[in-house]
């Protein structure tokens, strides 16, 4: 059975945009806690994905077909330690009708009228994270316009390291060729199937596809994702094959 990313490396003569995002913080929720809402060490694809619809000035729910496994290929690489800290935040009920007031120009929190719809609850946030990253996509119209952004430095929406008010940095590092071999170690994050149980990592079941219905998403698949963060290479299973990026062993998602 062919592997998405290989489909995907047919049409794009065997390269891949390569970048790295940063940042102060991010916070790439969880979707399986409540109370306290605590962030992913790694950004899901889907996040990955979401940020580029954002350069790309996607509407949201419009471009899962667009990112989907088969038209896409993902690899992320994590830079350094990942660090957290918890942050008390006071967030108003937006849809308290009575609470806000607006006119043509902007709108009104009234403090007297949201004193009842406050609550305080603790925000878990990446501190300065950064993350290397190579896209391809089947899409070569997308692709094209991606690496105008990309190289430009424009983007039609400001993406974000998961919540809007974390801002990313992109510094975007060429289109570089991508060689398919069998590699031992990989300088990336990797499916659980495929790491050498000797080895030593982190692991995190995270979002892998979205699918658009009639009241916003919902997860479809979920990827148990490897990874390190202290610049050590995962080690893999015997069988496990993936990609030069510029030199760097990588697995696509």
């Amino acid at each position: 059975m062919t592997k998405p990313q290989e489909s995907v490396f047919e049409t794009t003569d065997q390269s891949t945009l390569l970048f790295t995002v940063s940042g102060q913080y991010a916070h790439f929720r969880r979707i399986d806690t409540t109370t306290t809402k605590q962030t992913y060490r790694i950004p899901p694809r889907t996040t990955i994905s979401g940020m580029l619809a954002a350069i790309l000035g996607l509407e949201r729910d419009s471009y899962y077909e667009l990112f989907a496994p088969g038209q896409s290929a993902i690899a992320i690489g994590v830079n350094g330690s990942l660090r957290t800290r918890t942050v008390p935040v006071l967030e108003v009920d937006t849809e308290a009708d009575n609470s806000f007031e607006s006119n043509a120009d902007n709108t009104l929190i009234r403090p007297e009228e949201s004193i009842g719809s406050r609550q305080r609850r603790l925000r878990e946030y990446l501190v300065s994270p950064s993350y290397t990253v190579a896209v391809s996509l089947a899409d070569h119209e997308t692709y094209e316009l991606l690496r105008t952004h990309l190289s430009e430095g424009t983007s039609v929406y400001t993406p974000a390291l998961g919540t809007s008010e974390c801002l990313v940095a992109i510094d975007f590092r060429g289109e570089v060729a991508v060689e398919k071999g069998a590699i031992e170690t990989a300088e990336s994050v990797v499916p659980d199937t495929i790491a050498a149980p000797t080895s030593q990592f982190d692991i995190e079941r995270v979002p892998y596809q979205f699918e658009a219905t009639q009241y916003g998403r919902k997860p479809t698949a979920y990827c148990s994702c490897i990874y390190r963060d202290d610049n050590t290479p995962i080690t893999l299973t015997e069988d496990a094959s993936g990609y030069f990026v510029d030199g760097r062993p990588m697995v696509f998602l």
